[in-house]
């Protein structure tokens, strides 16, 4: 079989260190301000900026030199869906600035809060079954459960537009989330929740059912067989541009970690090969990350765990401003948010721990093969994402009856959640927009 992706939990999370900036009509570029909020009295009007300084001034915090800043823009720069997508900060920012919301009195709850299209996908869960539903909870803790919507929502417009789909299919897509959330809130108020935020084939819609019924497990030997080598008679990976090999002493760092969390999850662990990956992901682009191949004795199988530097909560209104201060990270608070809402399914090997100071995250990663399900080919696949990822959410945010119970109040009170949303979308999306033309002018000769 030819191994075409490789599909990781992580995923494209922020990109921008940013301050205030919306505009107030659907021609946005046009008219640099926005209105608070659609149910809010003021309608405060907000002078747009300069992306291009607060950019750079974000990469300088996170230490992003000129070469891997051209390198990243290159990378996501591709389309303005794709820049949001890795955007997180620009998006809190904006909302925190703001105080931009779509409703009164959301409820708190732990949420995933970098809730684009690109961040569901397929997976397997515990016991090899494909499921489907949000895979990065790397930003996750407890903020609104309106902003995870809002930042949907947006990504929904923004993919709508980079896939051609005609844009009077937008609103009822939102209506088709909208849906979906109330409906399994609903559902969880009345009945409890003992179900993860993931989905079975049975309980999504066509064409995500489609890409999960041809998703394949890929082997452990095509894994090896694709990714390593054999050196001195030892398991080796393939390096090159963007895997390259650890110095003896920072792999034995590395070694320690891995050894100790396997003690920790009762699960013994035995690295075999180590390497750091380069040029991955969006907003943690030029941050460290590591692959460790290891064996387990006792399931006699061996297991890919990544060791991820993280960024400070964007949930944090007093972190916000601070998001390239990377000693401010706290990876406990995001493992013990992924616990709380059951988290990535197949994931054994969740934890934080330390390296030379600086807070980092443990994952295992998966071997499937699987198309991506935001790649929309009708308005219909919009639909059928929207209302499907609504179910996910729901699962997500209530993971009580009498969370459930408070999330269906919510919505009940607001009979304008959908116009508001849709509204929010739309506007959010030509913002992004217009940040999206001004870093593309500036970066132009490097795409």
């Amino acid at each position: 079989m030819k191994i075409n992706k490789i599909l990781p939990v992580i995923a494209f999370s922020l990109l921008t260190f940013c301050n205030q900036s919306f505009a107030n009509s659907t021609n946005i570029i046009n008219q640099p301000f926005i209105y608070i909020a659609q149910n809010t009295e003021s309608k405060k009007q907000i002078k747009a900026s300069n992306i291009v300084n607060r950019v750079s001034s974000y990469h300088k915090q996170i230490g992003l030199d000129s070469k891997q800043t051209k390198k990243k823009f290159k990378k996501i720069l591709k389309s303005p869906a794709r820049f949001y997508q890795a955007s997180p900060v620009l998006f809190y920012e904006d909302i925190f600035d703001n105080n931009y919301s779509i409703s009164k009195n959301s409820p708190y709850a732990i949420i995933c809060a970098d809730t684009h299209t690109g961040n569901f996908g397929i997976m397997p869960d515990k016991k090899g079954n494909v499921v489907w539903g949000p895979n990065d909870f790397d930003l996750s803790g407890k903020g609104k459960v309106e902003w995870d919507l809002m930042r949907l929502g947006a990504s929904i417009q923004l993919a709508s537009e980079r896939d051609h789909i005609d844009q009077e299919a937008v609103k009822p897509a939102i209506n088709s989330l909208i849906r979906g959330y109330k409906t399994e809130a609903d559902r969880i108020s009345k009945n409890g929740n003992n179900l993860p935020c993931t989905l079975t084939s049975k309980e999504v819609t066509n064409f995500i059912k489609r890409d999960m019924d041809n998703a394949e497990i890929i082997t452990e030997q095509e894994f090896i067989a694709d990714k390593f080598e054999k050196q001195n008679g030892k398991l080796s990976y393939k390096f090159n541009k963007k895997t390259i090999k650890l110095s003896p002493t920072h792999q034995n760092k590395i070694k320690k970690i891995i050894v100790d969390i396997g003690k920790k999850k009762n699960i013994e662990l035995e690295p075999v090969a180590f390497c750091e990956k380069l040029g991955s992901g969006g907003s943690t682009y030029g941050l460290k990350r590591y692959r460790v191949f290891s064996y387990m004795p006792k399931e006699k199988k061996y297991v890919e765990i990544e060791i991820k530097q993280i960024l400070p909560s964007v949930l944090d209104k007093n972190l916000i401003k601070k998001s390239g201060n990377l000693k401010l990270a706290n990876a406990k608070n995001i493992v013990k948010s992924i616990e709380e809402v059951g988290g990535v399914p197949y994931d054994r090997f969740s934890a934080s721990c330390n390296l030379d100071g600086l807070n980092f995250m443990t994952r295992e990663r998966y071997m499937l093969d699987a198309d991506d399900t935001d790649d929309f080919k009708t308005e219909d696949d919009l639909k059928n994402f929207a209302y499907s990822a609504g179910i996910a959410l729901a699962r997500t945010h209530c993971r009580t009856k009498e969370k459930g119970l408070e999330v269906t109040n919510w919505l009940n009170k607001e009979s304008k959640i959908v116009d508001n949303l849709y509204d929010f979308s739309l506007k959010y999306a030509g913002i992004t927009k217009k940040y999206y033309k001004e870093l593309k002018k500036t970066y132009k000769g490097e795409n």
